[in-house]
C-alpha cells in the first residue's frame, strides 16, 4: 500500500482499483475528489479579504 502512495501515478490507480472493487467508474471518484476540493477552497476563501471586481477598459473607437 505504501508504494501506491509513492508513485504519482498512485492515486489514479487506487482510484481504478476502488472503482473495479465497488462497481463505479474511476471518474466518480475523481468527480468526488474535485467536489471535496472547491468545498474546501470556498470553506477556506470565506477567512480571506475579498479582492474588488476589475473593471474592463471601454473598447478606443476607431
Amino acid at each position: 500500500m505504501q508504494g501506491l502512495f509513492r508513485r504519482p501515478s498512485g492515486i489514479y490507480f487506487l482510484r481504478i482499483s476502488v472503482a473495479e472493487a465497488l462497481g463505479t467508474t474511476p471518474g466518480y471518484w475523481l468527480a468526488l475528489q474535485s467536489q471535496r476540493d472547491l468545498w474546501t477552497a470556498r470553506q477556506t476563501a470565506k477567512e480571506r479579504k475579498r479582492i474588488k471586481r476589475m473593471t474592463l477598459p471601454e473598447p478606443i473607437a476607431a
